[in-house]
């Protein structure tokens, strides 16, 4: 398992990186990941994309148990600027 979630996180990070459409529908589907990693990868990764398009998912990771994923969540949205 911890392989898996690995590997995981270092494709979130590299989609984060590619910063494309495509990428941010695959991440936005992590945000509800089982593994608090992964989904701080995932905003993490959105984060770095600064799209409009990745709001939705940030948004539900402001509501996560983990609080570095609901901080990193608000820290996105607020460099996005979304009020």
């Amino acid at each position: 398992m911890a392989h898996t979630t690995s590997v995981i996180k270092t494709a979130c990070f590299v989609l984060g990186m590619l910063g494309t459409g495509s990428a941010i529908n695959i991440l936005s589907r992590l945000v509800t990941h089982s593994d608090r990693e992964v989904r701080l990868e995932v905003v993490e990764a959105l984060a770095n994309i600064k799209s409009l398009l990745g709001i939705p998912a940030l948004v539900t990771a402001l509501s996560d148990s983990y609080w570095q994923v609901h901080r990193a969540a608000a820290r996105a949205l607020g460099e996005i600027g979304y009020k």
